[in-house]
């Protein structure tokens, strides 16, 4: 795993996920809405819970371990 590998695919799982309006998958706990992307030997999974002020983690796995991650607090403004 390099670290530019590891950055584009972050991107990517970004794009295809919460950026990209993907589906999600079945919530891992009560509350959360739960994104996953899985490309060769990469998974990430953006959890959150909240409505209007919401808190989540996002977490890449490589060859099933992780590798990287991120929590991440925030609030909805109505702002587009």
């Amino acid at each position: 795993m390099q670290i530019s590998d590891l950055e584009q695919f972050i991107v990517r799982a970004k794009a295809a996920t919460y950026a990209g309006s993907g589906a999600a998958e079945p919530e891992s706990r009560p509350g959360t809405v739960d994104l996953a992307y899985a490309e060769g030997d990469y998974g990430y999974l953006d959890s959150y819970a909240g409505g209007s002020d919401f808190l989540g983690r996002e977490v890449v796995a490589f060859e099933g371990q992780p590798v990287w991650a991120l929590g991440y607090y925030g609030y909805w403004c109505g702002l587009r």
